[in-house]
C-alpha cells in the first residue's frame, strides 16, 4: 500500500485528496485498531509493470493481445494506466486480489457494516466501456465486461460508462444471474483527459432515499440507492467483492489513468 501527504484545493473540485463529504464518517485511522473492519487505498506511486495475464503482488491482471497496465509516466500526481490496442473488443482490467467489501444481509435491513469506496480516474478517449467499482473476483481471463458491452455476470456495485453511451457515466449494481441495475443515470458526463473522481458509501443510518449515497468530486448526488432497491433480489447482498477497474474499447487505442482509489467496511 502506498500513501503520501497531498495538497488540498476547496471542496467540490477534483484535487488528490480523498473527498471530504464522503470519508467524514469513516473511521479510518482506527480500523485495525479500536474499530473493527478492513481498509485499502493505493495512489499508485511508483508501480510496476504488472502482469496482463497473472496475479501481480496485490492484483489480478489481465489484458488482450496489445494491452499494457503500467506506472504513468506523465501525470505528475502518479498513477496507473489500462491501456489497449485498436483491435475491436480488446480489455484491461485489474482487480484486489481476494475480496475487500461485502454488503452483508442489507435485505433485512440490519446489516452490521458500513461500506465506503472512492476512485479518482480519466480515460484518454471517451468511447466504449468502463467500470470502476467493487466487483465480485474471479481468476483474471478477461470479460469483466464481455464482448457485447455488458457487465459480467457477477455481483458488482460502481460506476460505468456503455458503448452505446460512452459520455454517460452510470451508477449501476447487479447480482448474478439478475438484470443490471442503474438507479442512477448520468452521475457525470465523460470528457476526454479529464479526471473525476466518484464514490460512495453505504450507511445503516443513511436516509432511506439514499442508503447508498453518491458523491461526484465531493458533492452528494441527489439521487441515491433507496432502502427497497437493497433489499430487492437484484442487489448483491452477501457477495464479497473486490476493488476492480475495467475498460473495453471499440476499434480505437484506449486508455485509463487511473491516480488512486479506496474502500473501507467497518463493523457498525
Amino acid at each position: 500500500m502506498s500513501t503520501s501527504i497531498r495538497g488540498v484545493q476547496p471542496t467540490g473540485q477534483v484535487d488528490q485528496n480523498w473527498s471530504r463529504l464522503l470519508w467524514k464518517d469513516c473511521p479510518w485511522q482506527d480500523i485495525g485498531h479500536t474499530v473493527e473492519g478492513v481498509k485499502f487505498e493505493d495512489n499508485f506511486e511508483n508501480v510496476p509493470i504488472l502482469s496482463t495475464t497473472a496475479v501481480t503482488g496485490k492484483y489480478a491482471c489481465f489484458g488482450d493481445t496489445g494491452a499494457t497496465i503500467v506506472a504513468s509516466a506523465t501525470d505528475p500526481l502518479g498513477g496507473v494506466v489500462l491501456t489497449v490496442d485498436a483491435d475491436d473488443n480488446q480489455e484491461a482490467c485489474i482487480q484486489t486480489y481476494g475480496a475487500l467489501a461485502n454488503f452483508i444481509d442489507p435485505a433485512t435491513g440490519t446489516a452490521p457494516y458500513d461500506v465506503w469506496f472512492e476512485a479518482q480516474f480519466e480515460l484518454s478517449a471517451v468511447v466504449g466501456n468502463c467500470f470502476f467499482g467493487l466487483m465480485e473476483y474471479f481468476t483474471p481471463a478477461g470479460d469483466h465486461i464481455t464482448d457485447a458491452g455488458a457487465l459480467a455476470d457477477k455481483g458488482l456495485v460502481g460506476f460505468s460508462t456503455l458503448e452505446a453511451t460512452p459520455t454517460i457515466l452510470n451508477f449501476t449494481f447487479k447480482k448474478a444471474g439478475q438484470t443490471v441495475q442503474v438507479p442512477i443515470t448520468t452521475v457525470h458526463t465523460m470528457v476526454a483527459a479529464t479526471k473525476v473522481a466518484v464514490g460512495f458509501h453505504y450507511l445503516s443510518n443513511n436516509p432511506t432515499a439514499k442508503r447508498i449515497t453518491v458523491f461526484k468530486n465531493n458533492v452528494i448526488q441527489a439521487t441515491g440507492v433507496t432502502k427497497a432497491q437493497i433489499e430487492a433480489a437484484t442487489f448483491p447482498d452477501n457477495v464479497p467483492m473486490s476493488l476492480t477497474a475495467a475498460i473495453k474499447n471499440v476499434t480505437d487505442i484506449t486508455a485509463s489513468t487511473m491516480n488512486r482509489w479506496r474502500c473501507a467496511m467497518v463493523k457498525q
